[in-house]
């Protein structure tokens, strides 16, 4: 695996909070799929 030898081994999974400032923002509408 490519991503462990850039140091990318874990990740953090977050909840979005109560209000607008503890959210993560939509996606832009012009992103690509994958």
């Amino acid at each position: 695996e490519v991503h462990t030898t850039w140091g990318l081994k874990m990740a953090f999974l977050v909840d979005n909070g109560k209000g607008p400032n503890e959210s993560l923002l939509p996606p832009p509408s012009d992103l690509p799929k994958c």
